[in-house]
């Protein structure tokens, strides 16, 4: 664990003394991809269509906002606030990693075009390997987590066909849908919406 990561932590809590001891502490972070545009008058960085905000408080390691490159892969974990944007706590480097990842909620999904879009990026899940559906599909304003180890094609991140050779894929996480959309929301002190799932 390293300074700025935001984490969840199991445990018991002793309310009256507002302590507590940790049966688990486990971190993932919220946003890994290439850098897409920085602007340092702003303090904000785009990856993957995201905005992400950086304020005096968040945590660099490996870069800077002054010295974050185009193409550079960074790592950010944070909290989302009720736009969509990533007020980040903690950018890392990661130009040596394989693969990006990103979660949001699904919008404009297109399910003849088989895409959607999280925040500013279009996600073509055509070959993607989706885990924990619910049983009626995807639908707008679910939850998921997208991994990809390939960089965007013409401005989509794709799932490649593995005919074509290419190697890479979108998956879901290994937990229930409902347990990771609530803590989701929890996490980003976010309201409850409809309904709410995960790929």
């Amino acid at each position: 664990l390293r300074l700025g990561m935001v984490v969840e932590v199991r445990g018991t809590v002793n309310a009256g003394t507002a302590t507590g001891i940790a049966a688990s502490v486990e971190f993932d972070d919220d946003l890994q991809g290439p850098v897409e545009a920085v602007d340092e008058s702003q303090s904000t960085i785009v990856v993957l269509g995201q905005l992400v905000f950086v304020t005096e408080s968040t945590v660099f390691d490996g870069t800077t906002l002054a010295t974050v490159e185009i193409g550079d892969v960074i790592e950010v974990s944070g909290f989302v606030d009720g736009g969509g944007n990533l007020h980040a706590t903690r950018i890392e480097l990661e130009n040596e990693s394989e693969g990006f990842e990103l979660r949001g909620l699904i919008a404009e999904l297109d399910g003849d075009a088989e895409t959607f879009r999280i925040g500013g990026q279009l996600v073509d899940y055509s070959n993607a390997e989706i885990e924990n559906a619910p049983s009626d599909g995807l639908a707008n304003d679910l939850y998921v987590e997208v991994e990809a180890e390939d960089d965007p094609v013409g401005g989509q991140v794709r799932a490649p066909d593995e005919r074509d050779g290419a190697h890479g894929r979108l998956v879901g996480v290994a937990r229930e849908a409902d347990d990771l959309a609530a803590e989701h929301r929890a996490r980003h002190g976010l309201p409850r919406r409809g309904r709410e799932s995960e790929v």
